[in-house]
């Protein structure tokens, strides 16, 4: 290495860009084996840039073709409900997305079609109450490339979250 320098550079190079791009790993809390295919690096595209996204199941429902309403990006409960009933009043089924769901959501979980969870297991909260109310659930998808008003496919069963491209 020492008397040939320029044959190692291309390596050294290499791994230079890879420890570059560590930081933009899209890497969930929880790593599961299930997860591994989903974890990319960001390359520029928005976040809300996809066409199928698939996560792990949480609870059974049919599938459901509406517009995403993401709670994460709002301040209030009281405004997650009002842009749902916009939605609604124009007959769009709502799938609701969150990092995380708690007791508050139940109004919201109620009023969805269907619930992405990103950090939720089978016996979260999120999962249970959408079990309960027949709703469909998947989890395990980074909910910072859901953006709310984005068209789409919730598909429970195969565990995909299908962008409508073209409305």
């Amino acid at each position: 290495m020492v008397r040939a320098p320029q044959h190692w550079q291309h390596r050294i190079s290499a791994r230079q860009c890879h420890f570059d791009q560590y930081p933009q790993l899209e890497l969930p809390r929880v790593i599961r084996a299930d997860d591994i295919a989903n974890i990319c690096v960001s390359d520029g595209m928005a976040d809300a840039d996809f066409t199928t996204l698939t996560g792990t199941y949480l609870a059974n429902g049919p599938p459901v073709t509406g517009v995403i309403v993401n709670i994460d990006e709002f301040a209030s409960v009281a405004e997650v409900y009002a842009t749902m009933e916009s939605y609604q009043s124009q007959q769009l089924p709502v799938i609701l997305v969150a990092q995380q769901m708690n007791l508050s959501h139940d109004p919201l979980i109620a009023r969805a079609a269907g619930v992405i969870i990103e950090n939720a297991a089978i016996v979260s909260h999120g999962a249970q109450r959408a079990r309960e109310l027949g709703k469909g659930a998947i989890g395990g998808i980074l909910t910072k490339r859901l953006k709310t008003g984005v068209r789409a496919t919730l598909n429970p069963s195969e565990r995909t979250l299908q962008r409508i491209i073209n409305d």
